[in-house]
């Protein structure tokens, strides 16, 4: 009962979780000189600050709290990308796709660390033993690839935050001519 002294139920006490969490990923971020590798930076502490507290980042992934972590961590990134130059509304997309898929890795990978190690193991060796070993001449694409497969393994949040974030370089290069 004193939990609710200070949350007025569950669900305000989880919404205040996920703003701790957003505000752990915001401590120390310092928007240096390039505002795409910011983005960078700051999707990436999302991620991880998610992934230190898995079991509340399967919730906390999908909710917006409206709370102060919140609002300045938004703010600090639709900043970052108007001061690259876009429009307001544009801003507020790459925004939304950026976190989007920060959190979105973060609650996969989230699910996959709730795994037990052995089924984890199992995941990743599948890539080869699995999908390593299909005929050629059913599945040509694979087996073109099959010493490549183990990439499969582990999470993409780095790769995909990479190419998106390049989009959004290219993009802003174009708009500045």
């Amino acid at each position: 009962s004193a939990v609710y002294r200070y949350f007025r139920n569950t669900e305000d006490l989880l919404l205040a979780l996920a703003d701790r969490l957003i505000g752990e990923s915001m401590a120390g971020f310092t928007p240096g000189g390039d505002w795409a590798a910011d983005l960078r930076d700051l999707a990436l502490r999302a991620y991880r600050s998610a992934l230190r507290h898995p079991q509340i980042a399967v919730f906390s992934t999908v909710r917006v709290t409206g709370r102060p972590h919140e609002q300045h961590a938004v703010d600090t990134g639709i900043g970052l990308l108007l001061r690259a130059g876009f429009d307001d509304a544009t801003a507020v997309r790459h925004y939304h796709t950026l976190v989007d898929t920060a959190l979105g890795h973060a609650a996969v990978d989230a699910g996959v660390l709730r795994l037990a190690p052995a089924q984890r193991a199992a995941d990743e060796q599948a890539w080869q033993d699995e999908y390593g070993n299909l005929p050629a001449e059913d599945y040509p694409s694979l087996h073109r690839v099959r010493e490549h497969l183990p990439l499969m393994g582990g999470s993409a949040v780095e790769p995909a935050l990479d190419l998106l974030i390049a989009a959004i370089r290219q993009e802003a290069a174009e708009r500045t001519g």
